[in-house]
């Protein structure tokens, strides 16, 4: 009996893909003074509860005016940056080895793309055409 082992090599690494649940980071004091931060932000501003400014849409920075509001409850009192996670793919091609008598090895006839987010591979179970299933686990 030939004795059958998967063999892959991963072939290259994709660019990010975007979509998942936003996450921040915690809320920081604005107070007016210095630089205002770059990137996506969620702004809290005066007349808003802490809860209320949870709701706020996320911006550039450049998008909100940071200092001399046009009343005070329109000031921004504190900020929170978007966390954006790293999002990549990983392709693989691959075939069984087989070892028979004559000791030939068969080429790459399969490629599988994995999506991976901040490095790992996402889990879950995907179904293929005529329903089989491909399970993804996480084993660490």
């Amino acid at each position: 009996m030939a004795d059958i082992r998967p063999y892959w090599t991963v072939i290259s690494r994709a660019e990010p893909k975007p979509e998942a649940e936003t996450q921040f980071s915690d809320w920081e004091i604005w107070n007016g003074n210095g630089e205002p931060p770059t990137g996506l932000v969620q702004i809290h501003r005066a007349n808003q509860s802490r809860l209320e400014a949870q709701t706020n849409y996320t911006c550039t920075s450049k998008s909100f005016t940071w200092v001399n509001a046009i009343s005070p409850g329109a000031k921004i009192i504190a900020f929170r940056r978007v966390i954006e996670p790293v999002r990549e793919e990983i392709v693989m091609t691959g075939h069984l080895k087989h070892f028979n008598a004559g000791g030939q090895m068969l080429n790459d006839i399969h490629r599988i793309t994995f999506p991976t987010i901040d490095g790992k591979i996402a889990t879950g179970e995907y179904t293929g055409p005529g329903g089989s299933v491909i399970k993804i686990e996480d084993l660490s």
